[in-house]
């Protein structure tokens, strides 16, 4: 990472913006588990294991300060840390132990009254509290946030949504809006970036947006809830670069959540079977939708196209596969039984085929998305990985939009409730994979 300079940080000060800066690590074992409505009929096995990124940025709470990892979430609106007597078998000491008799500042506000659940069933119950929060260097004083005494190692996190979201059963003030109304940032938005599939840091802009992090033009969508970061997915192809092709996966328009703390891409089912038949992808009844490596180098022109609203995201083929690794022992290669190595696509089927879709980290990783909270807007363009030098621009309330961006020209073409499945000219129980179906012949080994 550059290192950031004195007068550069005096500069994002004065603008009235903050950068927090994140790094993507890979964590064994984390899933969500998925299942298919009763009497769905499919020959595709639901991918049960996939290895859980986690964006995690480094933040200090309570005086003197005691330094966390927090994983920056889009998806839930709640910074929780871990107890220092949280009983979580160890799993959580990794991202930090808070000591509330080592800080002078603490204070608990309602003891046994935080409970927090998760899409992949995670939990972490304890005490709503409040304390000295320090983001980048800038203090929140008495900010409130949850204190886990139970967790199933589930990572802290700090959920930057909306209101709507919060586990409390009063709604109060969170992190980002702590900032804005203290003062620290000149708006009430954040801009988000988790950079490319090899990078290992991204990072969240608050107040601001940074030119240098995306390419072409910055267009504006609505949200279709007031209470979470759903926007409507109009259309989905998948094509080429070099090949005269289009594929329709998905034609009839669609809520779709999106969420920093998803690994996975949800879409429903017949259209990642449409997707897996395109690009003849093999299964694994463990691992999913996989490809030998040699397959994966073919395909390699190959993209995913999103439409939202008239809002086009392209996601390359290089950007939706990552290694496959056993976890037994950990970074274990799997391999197919000729020796190549095998390839886990990044997106997975919903097992509902009108609602919970969910665009996570895997769509999430090229674009550039501008979260709007006040009004309830979202803007996105192509995410950059040119590394240019930043181009930091504030966002200006006053102004009631988003720097240099544009709303899209069908700007009531939002979601609705029509079922997804109807539409899509597929038949996912006639579905055969290519060259073959198969379950488990994975074989585990690390030899090259």
């Amino acid at each position: 990472m550059k290192l950031t300079t004195l007068a550069s940080l005096l500069s994002l000060a004065s603008a009235k913006v903050l950068q927090l800066d994140f790094n993507r690590t890979v964590a064994s074992g984390g899933h969500r588990k998925v299942t298919l409505p009763e009497g769905k009929a499919t020959n595709l096995t639901i991918p049960m294991e996939h290895d859980l990124a986690l964006y995690t940025a480094k933040i200090q709470v309570g005086t003197p300060p005691q330094e966390f990892l927090v994983q920056i979430d889009t998806g839930s609106s709640d910074l929780w840390i871990f107890d220092s007597n949280d009983d979580c078998d160890g799993g959580c000491s990794q991202f930090g132990l808070f000591e509330t008799n080592a800080s002078t500042t603490y204070k608990n506000l309602l003891p046994g009254n935080f409970s927090i659940s998760y899409g992949d069933h995670s939990y972490a119950n304890g005490d709503w509290v409040a304390d000295t929060v320090v983001v980048q260097g800038v203090e929140i004083p008495h900010q409130q946030f949850g204190l886990a005494k139970a967790s199933n190692a589930t990572p802290a996190i700090l959920g930057i949504g909306l209101p709507g979201l919060e586990a409390a059963d009063k709604e109060y003030i969170n992190t980002p809006k702590s900032l804005y109304l203290n003062g620290d940032i000149g708006s009430y938005t954040y801009s988000l970036y988790l950079n490319d599939l090899q990078a290992t840091q991204g990072s969240l802009l608050f107040g601001g947006i940074d030119k240098s992090k995306f390419s072409g033009p910055l267009q504006t969508l609505p949200m279709v809830s007031n209470h979470a970061f759903w926007v409507t997915l109009s259309q989905l192809d998948i094509k080429s670069e070099t090949k005269n092709k289009t594929v329709n996966a998905l034609d009839v328009p669609g809520r779709v959540l999106l969420d920093s703390g998803t690994t996975l891409t949800y879409l429903p089912t017949v259209v990642f079977e449409t997707i897996c038949k395109e690009w003849a992808l093999d299964m694994d009844e463990k691992y999913g939708a996989i490809i030998p490596e040699y397959r994966l180098q073919q395909l390699q022109d190959e993209f995913l196209e999103y439409n939202l609203q008239g809002i086009v995201i392209k996601v390359s083929i290089k950007q939706l596969f990552r290694p496959t690794y056993t976890g037994d022992p950990l970074n274990t290669i799997a391999r197919y039984p000729n020796g190549q190595q095998a390839y886990s696509l990044l997106i997975t089927p919903n097992g509902n085929e009108t609602d919970e879709l969910i665009l996570g980290d895997s769509f999430l990783r090229s674009a550039y998305v501008v979260y709007d909270l006040p009004n309830l807007q979202i803007s996105l363009a192509q995410a950059s990985y040119s590394g240019d030098a930043r181009q930091i621009e504030p966002i200006n309330p006053g102004l009631n939009e988003v720097p240099g961006a544009t709303k899209v020209m069908d700007w009531g073409a939002v979601y609705s409730n029509v079922p997804i499945s109807t539409t899509v000219d597929y038949e996912p129980t006639t579905f055969t994979l290519h060259p073959r179906p198969f379950n488990s012949t994975l074989n585990d080994t690390s030899s090259e």
